[in-house]
């Protein structure tokens, strides 16, 4: 099972420390859009310890059922998509506007990291991501070296044209170190989802309402 296994009993210490260097950077409200959610550690974290909305996409099947299974308390707060977004089907989103957007070890699973980032961060107002250690293969057989070409912080920054900073490091699951980056952009309007967006996304529960 993948690492947030336990997800409803708290998850394990390796997401407590990212969510420690997260947290701080979250505002009072907004919409905060888990790409590639898992369990949904940090979807229920931010929806338990912050009064922002919350979008989670996870196209794995298991993943989403155990969402499912804490996410009716928060039903008009939290949106669940099961979709497999790709660089086919990525703009589409292009109107999408969130405060917060968490990358966490997921370019590298893109066929075009570059061009999903892109898009990725044109949606948000912070856009923190984690790459997995260096040497680690990608399911498309490169390394993440050859996406970063070593230097993941020169990379953000050339990709979203957008100065980086860097939020600290946690250890994953194979006991070495993954690092956090945060990359900010400004925006007049945020906190906008249509249900255009939903449909592309294929939201499976949940929607946002005022209570």
């Amino acid at each position: 099972m993948v690492y947030q296994n336990g997800i409803v009993e708290g998850g394990k210490r390796d997401c407590l420390d990212r969510w420690k260097l997260i947290k701080p950077e979250l505002p009072c409200q907004g919409i905060f859009f888990d790409v590639g959610s898992a369990e949904g550690f940090f979807c229920k974290s931010a929806l338990e310890q912050t009064n922002m909305s919350v979008l989670s996409l996870e196209k794995d099947v298991e993943c989403v059922n155990v969402q499912k299974s804490w996410g009716n308390k928060y039903k008009n707060r939290f949106i669940i998509a099961q979709c497999n977004l790709g660089e086919n089907n990525i703009k589409e989103l292009s109107a999408l506007r969130v405060e917060v957007l968490l990358l966490l070890s997921v370019l590298h699973w893109f066929r075009c990291p570059d061009l999903m980032l892109k898009q990725f961060f044109s949606m948000s107002s912070k856009t923190i991501v984690e790459f997995p250690e260096p040497g680690e293969q990608t399911p498309h057989g490169i390394k993440v070296k050859e996406i970063t070409k070593g230097n993941v912080k020169e990379y953000l920054k050339n990709i979203t044209g957008r100065p980086v900073r860097y939020l600290g490091k946690t250890k994953d699951h194979l006991l070495n170190y993954r690092k956090l980056w945060l990359i900010e952009n400004n925006f007049d309007d945020i906190s906008y989802i249509s249900s255009f967006i939903c449909d592309k996304l294929n939201v499976v529960h949940g929607e946002f309402k005022n209570d």
